[in-house]
């Protein structure tokens, strides 16, 4: 594998893994299986980068990639400055990658959001209770609203956490996208 960490080049080592920081351009052999989690989000000139893993990867191979989804419940959230440059670089969905098989010969064998988990939803409850009551007071109207969160205790919220993580896990996206490619 390939990483730009010398620490996690380090670890690999430790347990009999082939890493280094080798350059995509400078590999020559190919591969069965590509896995790229949470990193093309990071880079610029996507095309390059699929011509190249295009390049390493067996005919018949297989490309996973797991990337951030901009759909998800941190859409809804203001101030999220992690999913914009210098963090990262590209934004990625469902069309995306029907596009990215288009031009680079690749079939999608499988495509996933991953469901909302407890911590995110957890988190994205307490942001919405806290920063954006006038949507809820929209959606459900002032008396409900004021009638379950009086005074937006946390602890009354943290209560009825069973409630909104059934109906968040419905409604909302995960926060990545896991393609499975194969290469034609």
């Amino acid at each position: 594998g390939i990483d730009t960490s010398e620490n996690a080049i380090k670890i690999c080592a430790e347990k009999k893994l082939n890493v280094s920081n080798k350059s995509i351009k400078k590999i020559e052999k190919k591969f069965d299986m590509i896995v790229l989690f949470h990193v093309l989000e990071h880079l610029s000139n996507i095309n390059y980068w699929f011509t190249e893993l295009k390049r390493i990867l067996n005919n018949n191979g297989i490309l996973v990639i797991v990337v951030p989804n901009p759909e998800s419940f941190i859409s809804d959230l203001e101030n999220v400055v992690l999913d914009l440059p210098p963090h990262h670089n590209s934004q990625f969905f469902k069309h995306t990658f029907e596009f990215i098989a288009g031009n680079f010969n690749l079939k999608i064998l499988d495509y996933k959001t991953e469901q909302l988990s407890y911590a995110h939803n957890q988190f994205y409850k307490q942001e919405l209770f806290s920063n954006k009551n006038e949507e809820l007071k929209k959606t459900f109207g002032d008396k409900i609203i004021n009638r379950i969160f009086p005074s937006r205790n946390k602890t009354i919220v943290d209560n009825l956490s069973f409630l909104s993580y059934s109906i968040n896990q419905q409604s909302k996206l995960g926060l990545s996208h896991l393609v499975v490619f194969q290469n034609q």
